[in-house]
């Protein structure tokens, strides 16, 4: 059996960890870049970034994200807007709750 066909069912995982490793790899080559750059505010930039070099590497490479969490703040402040200045707090949730 054909190495691809027998591993097919870890290919899309493997592909995907290959992906996220090569992100980081960029990334840290952007920001070596970046220091070697004669640009002051791309060196505060990259301070920041080394400060908290742990997040960085999880925001690029792991595949959790907060986008259903955005989404619903969103859709909140859309309504907000919609309602502002027509009825009180009652009614805004109710419209936030049967969105």
């Amino acid at each position: 059996m054909h190495w691809a066909v027998a591993g097919s069912g870890r290919w899309p995982e493997l592909r995907m960890s290959v992906r996220r490793r090569c992100r980081w790899a960029s990334t840290s080559a952007w920001i070596t870049t970046a220091r070697a750059a004669d640009l002051p505010h791309l060196h505060a930039f990259t301070r920041a970034l080394d400060q908290d070099r742990d997040a960085v590497q999880a925001a690029v490479t792991l595949p959790f994200h907060n986008g259903g969490a955005e989404g619903v703040n969103t859709k909140t402040k859309r309504i907000m807007r919609q309602m502002h200045g027509r009825s009180g707090f009652a009614l805004l949730r109710h419209r936030i709750l049967l969105a």
